[in-house]
């Protein structure tokens, strides 16, 4: 029940390619920018419970002014709630049962899906997260937590990271090792997208568990579990994440207050260590 790393993959860019990389100006977004300018958004929620569900549910979508409706709404909701985030934990409403019957051929439920999100901040731009997020491998970044991981990317990690190419996928295994000597071993599909909004672009991640995962304590244990990720600028530097994790819990004797709370320091935790390497190495 405790959410994944944020998929990295393995380097394929090394520093002054990267450096040339982010220098250069993307075609593709001036043009959306323009549309964006043109065009009324789409009405999007304005609370972080609907959004994370409304950025998961929409994720796929083609029109660039569905992702830049919740954007928008996200900068608004967070200038409301600057003073909190740090220390809080919000509850989220659960998928539907449409959209998580449409991630593939599965299929899936939301009876007991519960979920919780946390917004946590960064001083690195969200170019360096999302390089450190999308092209260095997991082993680096989150050291020995992690074992035995396999991936499969399936797009251009440099276009995506350029924002030449606006999406990327990836299909990974992994083995998660926490304390106490308790291990997962889990199977997680990736998507990955830029969206655009007035107040800026944001690099937005879902994931979901393909199957069950094999585990050696029932309290890793899982039916169901999907995860989004959300990156966006801050106006004064560095940028703001927003992670929500939804999971249907295996055990009825697992306390789900307890598997939200290891949730959310997994989540925190995850910030923490992608900030470090990020301090070392950016």
């Amino acid at each position: 029940m405790i959410t994944p790393p944020q998929t990295p993959f393995p380097p394929t860019t090394d520093r002054d390619s990267r450096s040339s990389m982010l220098r250069r100006l993307p075609l593709a977004l001036p043009v959306l920018a323009s549309l964006v300018a043109c065009q009324p958004l789409p009405e999007a929620p304005e609370t972080v419970d609907e959004l994370v569900v409304y950025f998961y549910e929409n994720h796929p979508d083609d029109d660039p002014l569905v992702l830049g409706a919740g954007i928008d709404s996200f900068v608004a909701w967070l200038e409301e709630h600057a003073d909190e985030l740090d220390d809080a934990d919000y509850a989220i409403s659960p998928l539907s049962e449409e959209a998580v019957d449409l991630l593939d051929d599965e299929d899936r439920t939301v009876d007991g899906l519960i979920g919780l999100a946390v917004v946590t901040t960064s001083a690195h731009t969200v170019d360096d997260a999302a390089f450190a997020n999308t092209a260095v491998s997991i082993e680096e970044v989150y050291g020995e937590q992690y074992t035995d991981y396999e991936r499969d990317v399936i797009g251009d990690v440099d276009c995506f990271l350029d924002r030449g190419c606006p999406r990327l996928e990836a299909d990974e295994r992994y083995t998660a090792h926490f304390p106490l000597g308790l291990e997962s071993r889990s199977h997680m599909y990736n998507q990955y997208v830029w969206g655009e909004g007035e107040a800026g672009t944001a690099y937005l991640q879902r994931n979901w568990l393909v199957e069950k995962p094999e585990v050696n304590s029932n309290l890793l244990d899982v039916d169901q579990q999907f995860y989004m990720n959300l990156l966006f600028p801050k106006a004064d530097g560095g940028h703001f994440r927003l992670q929500a994790t939804w999971m249907i819990v295996s055990q009825q004797e697992v306390d789900e207050d307890l598997a939200l709370n290891l949730t959310a320091n997994s989540m925190r935790g995850s910030s923490d260590e992608l900030e470090a390497w990020m301090d070392e190495n950016l």
